[in-house]
């Protein structure tokens, strides 16, 4: 049997599975110090990026991400 959480996106009425486990999974000691270490890693990244686009969008500024990618509403992306 498969479990998963249904949910609708509202820009284009589809809707989408989020599949889980309902049985937790048991994560070492050492095997979660390195996942919480690259999970760190990754949301200090994201919050770095999105104060930069809201705020001094050096990101963009320098070229490294281009300034339609952040503004334009892609409706298949959603």
């Amino acid at each position: 049997m498969v479990y998963a959480l249904v949910f609708t996106r509202t820009a284009c009425s589809m809707s989408n599975f989020f599949p889980f486990d309902p049985v937790p999974r048991v994560i070492g000691k050492d095997d979660w110090a390195y996942l919480e270490q690259g999970l760190k890693q990754r949301v200090q990244a994201l919050n770095k990026f999105l104060w930069d686009v809201y705020h001094e969008k050096k990101i963009i500024k320098d070229g490294i991400v281009p300034e339609e990618f952040v503004y334009s509403l892609n409706s298949a992306a959603l």
